[in-house]
Formats: structure tokens, C-alpha cells, sequence
């Protein structure tokens, strides 16, 4: 754990790792998970429902059962509570992702990608925050600009689909 907390400062310090260990990475993928959810400083039903769906099927991937996801939302909405500048916030997401580019394998890459695709489109609302977000996270998967296409690619026909239904 020290040397995460020497990687990742400003994520140790606000304590956004929290139980994070080697394979245990929820609390990432949560902080991650939330930033999207938030980036419109609102909270759908589509995006809570959506949340407890990714839950349930990728807790065990990251360490934990879909309880500890709930458990870790809570813990860091009360991180936030107690006042995160936008610049601290803008470096914990930045860290958080370098976090996903070096401790991450490459199932749980694919994972996070899905996951914060899935929040991200489940409002049917996709904001500069999440699109940078999104972004990142597909650079920290791979560096090849033609996968980072198509991840772009099918989050795009997936809105369209959504917004025409």
C-alpha cells in the first residue's frame, strides 16, 4: 500500500484509495463510477439503476461484492462533503486514471471502459466531463488510435440508438 500512496498523493491523501491493494481496486472504479454519475451535478434514476447493474456484475472483478460498491459510493460522497477544490478534483481524476493505466490488468481495463460507458450513456445525456473522462480512460487502456476510435465509435451508435427509441 506505501507505494501506492507515494504513486497516487492526492489520492491517498483525500483517502480515494481506501482499501485499495494489489487486486483490490473498487475503490477506483467507485471514485471513477461516481465522477461520471456527478459530472452533471445530478443523479438520475437511469444512473443509480444503472450503478447497482455494474455493481452486481463487476464486483467480484475488482476485489468486491456489489455491497462494497455501495459501501465505497457512500464513503466517497462523504469525502466530498468535506469541500474538494475543482482542482483537487481535476488531479484526483487524473490520478485515479493513471491509476487504471499502470495497476490495472488488461480484463479490468476492458471492464472500466464498459462501466463507465454504460453510467455515462445511461441519462442519455453525454457532457464534456464524461467525454474527457471516457477519453482518458480508453488512452490508459491503449495507446493505438484506431482502438481509441472505436471505442468512441460504438459509445456514439450506442446514443443514437438510445436517442432514437
Amino acid at each position: 500500500m506505501d507505494h501506492l500512496k507515494k504513486k497516487y498523493p492526492i489520492l491517498s491523501q483525500k483517502n480515494i484509495l481506501g482499501s485499495s491493494q494489489v487486486g483490490i481496486n473498487a475503490p477506483i472504479v467507485v471514485f471513477l463510477m461516481d465522477r461520471i454519475i456527478i459530472s452533471d451535478d445530478k443523479v438520475t434514476r437511469e444512473e443509480s439503476d444503472t450503478f447497482n447493474e455494474l455493481a452486481e456484475q463487476y464486483g467480484e472483478l475488482f476485489g468486491f461484492g456489489s455491497f462494497t460498491f455501495q459501501a465505497e459510493l457512500m464513503r466517497i460522497g462523504k469525502i466530498y462533503e468535506n469541500y474538494i477544490s475543482l482542482s483537487e478534483d481535476a488531479r484526483m481524476v487524473s490520478e485515479a486514471i493513471d491509476f487504471v493505466a499502470n495497476e490495472f490488468d488488461q480484463k479490468q481495463k476492458i471492464a472500466i471502459i464498459h462501466i463507465l460507458e454504460e453510467l455515462a450513456i445511461s441519462d442519455s445525456v453525454l457532457n464534456n466531463k464524461e467525454l474527457s473522462i471516457l477519453f482518458s480512460i480508453a488512452e490508459a487502456y491503449t495507446e493505438e488510435r484506431d482502438e481509441i476510435i472505436k471505442v468512441f465509435a460504438r459509445i456514439y451508435e450506442r446514443i443514437i440508438k438510445v436517442k432514437s427509441t
